[in-house]
């Protein structure tokens, strides 16, 4: 796999790795090793500077071992480094257990096919629809992993919760913790971890409210935990008190904003849903 690369200022591939990029030591090295960095078929020693402006070539030997299963998704962007690709509901990110070949990343590691490498860098619930970003090669994971473990990916949703909301805005900070009574549950607890979960009311009635969420911590079952204890648990979901119905509950993760890790542009990628 190889990647081109524009050096966005004047500097040694080491100081790219280390300072900019900030890139494990071992990865680092193993970079070294390969002599992953190449100007016209030539390799770029770590140490000497590379002008700003100058395009080199990363070799990277890696690769994903989803087994392919043929299924689209919509693409919502795409580049050299990440893909964004919409997950649907009662659809698993990433298999489970041995021979489980039907989940998204089978699907994305068939739908980019020959390309060799692809990995999710964050999750979604099996019942939560929404936005997924992949990280297409090793180093643009490492760089997404420490963005998100920051906090500086925003991230999105859009949720129907019961009951008209008093609030047209609010922050929910109500610590998580695991249910003792139930293997997969979470709920409120005073010694689970901190999360905070703001929202947004853009669509109130009688019996219902349409929220945008912004996740600022990434707890399991976090927004579906936090409407639930105060009172508007989303639609449809049983786990959380919402009442029972035919559809998925009503949460969709539907838009992720952050600067690319690699190209420093400002990405918003998002879709827009109707009510």
């Amino acid at each position: 796999m190889i990647i081109p690369y524009t050096f966005l200022k004047t500097q040694s591939v080491d100081e790219l790795l280390q300072e900019d990029w900030q890139l494990g030591k071992k990865l680092r090295h193993q970079l070294r090793m390969d002599q992953a960095f190449t100007h016209h078929d030539e390799p770029v020693p770590f140490h000497e500077l590379v002008h700003q402006g100058e395009t080199v070539h990363i070799t990277l030997q890696a690769q994903s071992s989803y087994a392919l299963t043929h299924v689209e998704h919509e693409r919502l962007y795409e580049d050299e480094h990440l893909l964004g690709v919409w997950k649907p509901a009662f659809l698993k990110v990433h298999p489970n257990e041995v021979g489980e070949h039907d989940t998204l990343m089978n699907h994305v590691q068939a739908m980019t096919a020959p390309h060799p490498y692809v990995e999710h860098v964050h999750r979604l619930d099996y019942e939560t629809a929404g936005l997924v970003l992949i990280a297409k090669h090793p180093i643009a994971k490492n760089l997404l992993d420490r963005m998100f473990e920051r906090g500086e990916v925003e991230r999105f949703y859009e949720a129907v919760v019961e009951g008209r909301l008093l609030k047209k805005r609010g922050t929910i900070r109500q610590a998580i913790g695991r249910d003792r009574h139930h293997q997969t549950k979470r709920h409120t607890s005073e010694t689970g971890k901190a999360s905070r979960t703001t929202y947004e009311a853009i669509e109130v009635t009688q019996h219902y409210s349409v929220v945008r969420v912004q996740l600022h911590t990434g707890r399991t079952h976090q927004i579906r935990v936090h409407f639930s204890s105060i009172g508007h648990p989303i639609v449809g979901d049983e786990m959380y008190g919402g009442e029972k119905q035919d559809e998925p509950y009503a949460l969709v993760a539907n838009e992720l904003n952050f600067i690319h890790p690699i190209t420093k542009e400002k990405i918003s990628i998002k879709k827009e849903l109707s009510h």
